[in-house]
């Protein structure tokens, strides 16, 4: 198991991570995309930021941008 297959994985140390995702990583922009959320709408993958829930949109292969127009 990997390390963000572990970070998103229910369990009391992953809640730790959550909460330590939205206060270190979210306020600085840094947010990162849930794995679980993943869909896919016309050609657009969409998603949700793992540890505040902010809207995303994949402009790239293995990239991910928090999207403005769903905010």
């Amino acid at each position: 198991m990997s390390f963000e297959d572990a970070d998103q994985a229910p369990g009391g140390l992953s809640l730790l991570r959550k909460l330590w995702g939205r206060i270190a990583y979210c306020p600085r922009g840094k947010h990162r995309r849930s794995r679980r959320l993943v869909r896919k709408v016309d050609q657009q993958h969409l998603s949700r930021c793992h540890y505040c829930g902010i809207p995303m949109v994949r402009i790239a292969k293995r990239n991910w941008v928090v999207d403005e127009r769903r905010k």
